[in-house]
């Protein structure tokens, strides 16, 4: 996958609510393979190191193109999550 940041984009909710997020990453499946489907959004993201020997935890789906071939998502970074004033956990 290629990494971009930041992105952000608005998009209409199934509740109709009209909602936009920004300061995400986005992801690009290269190699062919189908990347993401609709409903995998709050799925986990993960990465391998650069010698493939450590899996290391990304960020959570928030986006994805699926009706598109779900070669493209974003996702929010662990590091925002965790550093966001406004989040309580």
């Amino acid at each position: 996958m290629s990494n971009d940041f930041p992105v952000g984009y608005c998009a209409t909710d199934p509740r109709g609510n009209n909602e936009c997020h920004g300061d995400m990453f986005a992801a690009r499946q290269v190699n062919g393979q189908q990347g993401c489907r609709g409903g995998d959004s709050g799925g986990p993201v993960f990465a391998l190191n650069s010698d493939y020997s450590q899996v290391i935890a990304r960020g959570i789906i928030n986006g994805c193109n699926g009706g598109n071939g779900g070669d493209y998502m974003n996702f929010q970074d662990f590091y925002s999550i965790l550093t966001t004033e406004d989040i309580v956990l």
